[in-house]
């Protein structure tokens, strides 16, 4: 295509000649942008789908046109399952990834496109670059748990699922979206299909405390271990995992919050070991105030599950030696 522009003679009596030139170069690259649109959206040669879709992505960086994206996205999902050509499925990505910053018009038309679930998939890729990219997109698409819808609530929890259990700088990248009070709010869903994977998303936090660096706008302190610990307690954590020892979940739930309460009390031990507490494990307190050692101690002989009432007989005895002691069972069982 080649660009073609007559400029008029100068007229001093009509200024508005000065806007014909950028007028006519704005026509042309919208023009530009419908081109690659349709080659993305007809063209059957992966040379030029790769082609069209590098340069539909750098369009996309300046100023879209809002009635070719529609047009494009579920080709360019289509794209991301070319598992036959990874450079392809990465500029796909890219794509997608541009889309979903435009508008949030956009995040929920990739949602209802099936995005999320094919997203997921490429998690598992063999392709580095191409997994790395797909968690770049996968992150503002999170935003969505706070929708009523359960299904895209559960899409966005899954997503996180797959972030959280990552690295540790997909964890950072996760509270930094702000989503992580939401998925302790989730903790009361009445469905059991978003409550597993807000729970393990949660569990996957809690099990990064020893090795992650959180710094939170809120807080002065740098302290990686103490501000993450906080933050669990500022956002209900703590209460939301002990109310759910004692409902009637599945078996692996009630593990997770074991072991995420258990994870949270070895913190505890370790400020208290360095003296920064008055020789008191401040969460193993908070657990107490929130009923859970009377529901950890009930696990030891209520439930069904032996792993379950190994790692709470285990808990009792090394964080609250005195109840183990008053129980007349735990002298007959072998704690782990």
């Amino acid at each position: 295509m080649t660009l073609q522009i007559s400029i008029r003679p100068w007229d001093p009596c009509h200024q508005s000649v000065l806007f014909y030139v950028p007028v006519q170069l704005a026509r042309f690259m919208n023009q530009r942008k419908k081109t690659e649109a349709e080659i993305i959206g007809g063209a059957n040669d992966d040379t030029l789908l790769l082609k069209a879709t590098k340069q539909f992505h750098k369009y996309l960086l300046g100023d879209p046109i809002k009635e070719i994206i529609p047009e494009v996205v579920d080709r360019l999902l289509e794209f991301l399952n070319r598992d036959d050509y990874p450079e392809l499925q990465f500029e796909a990505a890219l794509a997608i990834e541009g889309i979903s910053k435009c508008s949030s018009d956009n995040i929920n038309m990739l949602i209802d496109h099936g995005a999320i679930p094919i997203l997921l998939s490429l998690l598992r890729s063999p392709e580095d670059d191409l997994r790395e990219q797909v968690k770049t997109v996968i992150l503002p698409l999170t935003r969505l748990i706070y929708t009523d819808d359960e299904i895209v609530c559960l899409h966005a929890c899954m997503a996180l699922c797959y972030l959280t259990c990552e690295s540790k700088d997909k964890i950072q990248a996760v509270i930094d979206a702000g989503v992580f009070p939401r998925l302790v709010d989730l903790f009361l869903s009445p469905s059991q299909f978003v409550l597993h994977p807000a729970l393990t998303a949660v569990y996957y936090i809690i099990a990064y405390v020893d090795v992650i660096q959180i710094q939170l706008g809120y807080m002065g302190e740098r302290d990686g271990r103490r501000i993450i610990f906080r933050f669990l307690v500022r956002e209900g954590c703590i209460k939301s995992l002990c109310d759910l020892l004692a409902s009637p979940n599945e078996a692996g739930i009630i593990k997770f919050c074991l072991e995420g309460l258990e994870n949270i009390l070895k913190g505890g031990e370790a400020e208290k070991n360095q003296c920064n507490t008055d020789d008191v494990n401040v969460f193993a307190q908070m657990i107490d105030d929130a009923g859970g050692i009377q529901k950890i101690k009930d696990l030891q002989t209520d439930h069904d599950d032996r792993q379950i009432r190994v790692i709470a007989m285990r808990t009792v005895k090394k964080y609250w030696p005195e109840e183990a002691t008053k129980s007349k069972f735990s002298m007959n069982c072998k704690i782990l």
